[in-house]
């Protein structure tokens, strides 16, 4: 590729901030929560395999206007291909 691709511009660096980020979203997340519930908000929790009925019902329709809706189309499969990946 030209060099422009996601893969090119992630910094090696990544995996060490990784961790922090996701520890930090969690806490912001529970954060959220806590204070929803605590402020007569229902909140239903999904279980993971609800998570992912979702996620195969939605996820095609999302990708598919992502590519209609951004400039560089090609970078979301590169994205959803670095996600898979991730797992």
């Amino acid at each position: 590729m030209d060099g422009s691709s996601l893969t090119s511009r992630v910094r090696p660096q990544r995996n060490y901030r990784s961790p922090f980020n996701r520890a930090k979203s969690r806490e912001m997340e529970a954060g959220a929560i806590a204070f929803a519930k605590d402020n007569g908000v229902t909140v239903i929790e999904l279980d993971q395999d609800t998570k992912a009925a979702f996620r195969d019902i939605m996820q095609p329709a999302a990708i598919s206007w992502l590519k209609d809706n951004v400039d560089t189309p090609a970078l979301i499969d590169e994205a959803v291909a670095a996600a898979k990946a991730a797992e």
